[in-house]
Formats: structure tokens, C-alpha cells, sequence
């Protein structure tokens, strides 16, 4: 998400495996020693469509049980709790994570890194308003921290039942900060996209929804011409104003 943003979802679970092979390098020392600890992986993950991915993801479980009885072993050390936390989370295993994240927290109860794993653990596990929590402790102590304020606004979008307005609240904050952040940009199109696409919404609401989305699309564009979500969000956009297209606004007026 990763919780980094629904688009990125399926690239997120590739990139898990390369994360998580970063914490095997405790595991690697105590076996082999400091001088050969994680010879030869130098961050190299899986490439999508090889054949080797699922070798690949059997050894990472099994480190990751390893990095886990270690972890247990020392439960008065932080780092291993951490460790294994991400590590956790990086191949999908959510309520793993957020145990070994919350006895880092009790070790280490004021640390920003642990506040913002468990609102990111929580987030991916879907407990978007648990996440909520964590994002906003966070911001006490950083409130320039524009990753975490787009998260927080993400909570907010993919919440049942969804406030929109929240959310879009949260990702002007972060543009205030920097108009160029991308991630904010791809995710406030997205969600003035979903917004103008309402069908029940007032038809004025929708078309300032539509225009900012556009004008919001375009900064994206000129930022990053090669961001990945730019083609689904084309197509959000297109949609919404095909459905616009004959629908009158508020004072009845058809619109062409």
C-alpha cells in the first residue's frame, strides 16, 4: 500500500520480497558471521514473471521464521522487534506485524518510526480508522511529515462509509507543504476523479470535482510524465465527464 497508494498494489507485493530480504542480514550474521552476513543479495529482489519468485518468497519465510525466534529470544531488543514487524507487513502478514510493532512500542513508547509502522500496518490490514490514530500521534510530533498527512487522508477515502471531503482536506494540507509531491497529486486526481463520478452528487459539485481533477492531473503530468497511474486516471476523468455530459446542473440547465 501498498499502503502507499491502491495503484501501487501489485508492484507493492513484488517490492515486499525485495524488502523483506533486507532483514534477513541478523539472521545471515549469526549464521555465518559479520564478514559473509548477506553475501550476494545487494537488494536484488524477484523480477515479475520469473520463475525464481517462489524460491525466492520460500527462503524469505523461512528467514522470516528465524528473524522471529530471534526476535522472541530478545524480546528487550528494539531493532529485532522492528525487524521483524516490517518484515511482517512486507509479505502481507499484517497482525504479525502490528504484534511485534506494538512490544517495540512498549520499549520504546515516544519512537515517530514505530507510530508511523503501526498506522501503516493497520492501514494495510484495513483498519483505516485504528490507522487514523496512529497517522494523527505521529503528526503531533512532525506535522510537516507530508507522507504520513497523505496517508492519513487515505484512511479517510477508503473508510466504510467514505468521506471524501476528509480526505481531500488532508491532501490539500500536504500540497501546502509541496505542491510537487507526487504521491499527493496521484492521490488527490483519484479521489476529485471518484468524486465528480457520483452520480447522485449535485451536478455543480461534480463539475468543480471534474475541473480541479483535471487542473490537479495536469501538475501530475508535468511533474512526472512516466507516473504509472496517469492512464487509469485519463480514463476516471474521461468517464466522469461523459456522464456529465448531458446530465443538467443545479439550475436546470442541460450542459453539452
Amino acid at each position: 500500500m501498498t499502503k502507499e497508494n491502491v495503484l501501487y498494489s501489485i508492484i507493492g507485493l513484488l517490492l515486499g520480497y525485495v524488502v523483506a530480504f533486507t532483514f534477513v542480514t541478523y539472521v545471515n550474521q549469526r549464521e555465518a558471521g559479520a564478514g559473509g552476513a548477506a553475501a550476494g543479495r545487494g537488494g536484488a529482489g524477484p523480477v515479475a514473471g520469473r520463475p525464481e519468485v517462489s524460491a525466492q518468497e520460500e527462503e524469505i519465510r523461512e528467514r522470516l521464521r528465524q528473524m522471529d525466534a530471534a526476535a522472541r529470544e530478545q524480546p528487550e531488543n528494539f531493532d529485532l522487534q522492528m525487524q521483524a514487524g516490517q518484515a511482517h507487513g512486507a509479505v502481507g502478514e499484517f497482525e504479525e506485524a502490528i504484534d511485534f510493532l506494538s512490544r517495540a512500542r512498549e520499549l520504546r513508547p515516544d519512537d515517530y518510526r514505530v507510530t508511523v509502522e503501526l498506522g501503516n500496518q493497520n492501514f494495510e490490514a484495513g483498519r483505516y480508522e485504528v490507522a487514523e490514530g496512529w497517522y494523527r500521534q505521529a503528526l503531533e510530533k512532525n506535522p510537516d511529515d507530508i507522507n504520513v498527512r497523505t496517508d492519513l487522508g487515505l484512511t479517510y477515502f477508503f473508510r466504510t462509509p467514505r468521506d471524501t471531503e476528509s480526505a481531500i482536506a488532508e491532501f490539500r494540507r500536504s500540497l501546502e507543504r509541496d505542491p510537487r509531491h507526487e504521491l499527493t497529486l496521484q492521490n488527490m486526481a483519484a479521489v476529485l476523479a471518484s468524486r465528480a463520478a457520483l452520480l447522485d452528487a449535485d451536478p455543480a459539485v461534480r463539475r468543480k470535482s471534474l475541473d480541479e481533477a483535471e487542473q490537479t492531473l495536469a501538475r501530475l503530468e508535468a511533474l512526472n510524465p512516466s507516473n504509472p497511474s496517469l492512464p487509469q486516471l485519463r480514463d476516471s476523468l474521461r468517464k466522469a465527464r461523459e456522464s456529465l455530459g448531458s446530465q443538467p446542473d443545479s439550475a436546470g440547465k442541460a450542459r453539452g
